[in-house]
This record gives structure tokens, C-alpha cells and sequence, in this order.
């Protein structure tokens, strides 16, 4: 059993390198799937694009889910990609918010990543981190839904930091529970919202998984407050990081863990007006404020 990890700003570790991935965090099985090419979209314009990372289709793929939510939410296009067996996402090009207005970016049930020595593009790599940086860049919105992907990262320096807001995270307080009730925070993206999740509901997992969720600290605004059954976890679970020049929601928690259309479409929906700004800006930051953060670490 993996133990627990607390990352901060001040104290960077990267997680030890591990062998051979399996599909799932608790259940092994024969190591990494072949290279089976991922998708690509067609390039812009659209309202949003989902990148979904499912490592050639060894894991789940959520982004159905979010195109329905989003298109019920007002999004006029939604285009979708995944990525290959270990290999990066193929963004279009050009790939800036003139193109794309919002990005979305699922790590689904998917944990293999850059910590390991194996599997380095799988998960939402360096490399995609790179592209997705010179999006935000733009002047883009980015939804980031990975309850594995700092796990899978080994650290939260850099790209957490800066395009994320996390300051700090404790990495899978739950570790392996089935149920968990949430309330959005005062001030966040999801704020006044509430909700029930299960692992043993549609369409949470296809690979055996159960929830492994991490405690979150932000620079700016949170995101949601859970309790987790049947160890009594409670936890924080995203950002809501609005800095002026960008604004991202990043959540530890996989929302589509439920069987509740409505829901799932009311949270992805608020989630969607707080990154088109159409719900009142939280913490704005110049984008100079931003750089000093960081400019002495």
C-alpha cells in the first residue's frame, strides 16, 4: 500500500520510480498496454476542447460525460481527443483560446505518469503540460479533473503551481473508498453546490479503481469540501484560480462519479460560467503577481 504524501511549496520530493505499471491502484496485472495511437481533433474553432487521457484505451474515457454536460451548459462546439499508449496528447494547430476557449483536461482513472520510469508520457506528461502552458498563455480557460495526476507526477512544482494554483497537497487521503458527499466552498467556482459520488456507479471505473483523492491548499479560492465513506475522510479537493491573465478550476475529485445527470450537468455547468466569467471573479491577479510568486523558488 502506497503511503501518504504531503507536498508544499517549500518541500518538493519527487515519488520514487516504480516498475511496470498496473491497470488499477489496487489490482495487478500483465504491465503497460501497447502503442496504440491516440486521437487528434480537427483543428479550431470550438467552444471547448477535451483532452482525455486514457492511454490508448487501457482506462476509462470521461470525456462523453463532459462533452453532454458542456453542450448542456451552452458550450455551441465541443471537440474531443485522447492520447496514445505512453505517448503525449496530438494538440491542434494552432492551439490557443482564439481557437479554444476552454480546455478540459481528464486524467480519468488513469495514474501511470511522469514519476515513473516506464511510463513517462502516459497521463497528462511534460510535454502536454508545455502545450497546455502556451495555451493558458493566451489568455485560455482550463478545467483540469485528475484524481491521480499529481500522484502520477511525483511532485506539484512548476505547471501545479503556477497554471493550477495549488500551493500544497496531501496525496490520497481516502485511498481507496467507494463514497463521498461534497459541498462547494464560499468564494469557489462551485460555490452553494452540493453532491453525492460512489466508485460503484456509472461510469466510475472501467479498471477496478476506487477513489484516491487528494487534499488540496490553493493560492487562491478553493473548490469543494468532501467527506469520504467508509474511512470518515474529509478533505479539500480543488482551485478555483483566477490570476486575470488565465483562469483555471482544478479538481481532485472526479465529479462524473455518479449516476445523477443532473447533477454532474449542474456542477460542470457552474464550473463552466466561473471560467467564462460569467460568475464574479475570484482573487484576480496580474499576471506580473503571478511571476513573483515564483520567481525566487
Amino acid at each position: 500500500m502506497k503511503s501518504f504524501l504531503t507536498v508544499s511549496v517549500a518541500l518538493l520530493v519527487a515519488t520514487a520510480a516504480f516498475g511496470a505499471p498496473s491497470t488499477s491502484r489496487t489490482i495487478p496485472n500483465q504491465g503497460p498496454a501497447g502503442s496504440v495511437p491516440g486521437s487528434s481533433a480537427p483543428d479550431g474553432p470550438a467552444d471547448v476542447l477535451i483532452a482525455s487521457s486514457i492511454n490508448g484505451g487501457t482506462f476509462t474515457n470521461l470525456a462523453p460525460n463532459y462533452a453532454a454536460a458542456l453542450t448542456a451548459a451552452g458550450a455551441a462546439s465541443v471537440t474531443q481527443i485522447t492520447d496514445g499508449a505512453t505517448l503525449p496528447f496530438s494538440f491542434p494547430v494552432p492551439f490557443t483560446s482564439t481557437q479554444f476557449g476552454t480546455v478540459v483536461i481528464l486524467t480519468n482513472d488513469n495514474w501511470w505518469g511522469n514519476s515513473s520510469t516506464t511510463q513517462p508520457e502516459a497521463g497528462c506528461s511534460l510535454q502536454d503540460e508545455t502545450r497546455i502552458a502556451a495555451y493558458m498563455d493566451t489568455g485560455g480557460h482550463m478545467l483540469f479533473s485528475g484524481q491521480d495526476y499529481l500522484f502520477a507526477r511525483g511532485n506539484g512544482a512548476g505547471f501545479p503551481q503556477i497554471y493550477l494554483g495549488i500551493s500544497g497537497y496531501t496525496g490520497d487521503v481516502n485511498f481507496g473508498d467507494t463514497d463521498i458527499t461534497y459541498t462547494g466552498t464560499a468564494g469557489g467556482a462551485m460555490a452553494g453546490r452540493s453532491g453525492a459520488l460512489t466508485i460503484n456507479g456509472a461510469p466510475c471505473w472501467t479498471a477496478a479503481n476506487q477513489f484516491f483523492t487528494d487534499d488540496v491548499s490553493s493560492f487562491g479560492a478553493t473548490l469543494v469540501n468532501f467527506n469520504s465513506q467508509p474511512q470518515n475522510v474529509n478533505g479539500q479537493a480543488g482551485t478555483s484560480w483566477d490570476v486575470g491573465a488565465y483562469r483555471t478550476v482544478f479538481t481532485s475529485l472526479e465529479l462524473a462519479c455518479t449516476s445523477s445527470t443532473t447533477q454532474f450537468n449542474g456542477d460542470v455547468a457552474a464550473i463552466y460560467n466561473y471560467l467564462r466569467g460569467s460568475q464574479t471573479s475570484v482573487e484576480p491577479k496580474t499576471w506580473g503577481e503571478i511571476k513573483s510568486m515564483f520567481s525566487e523558488r
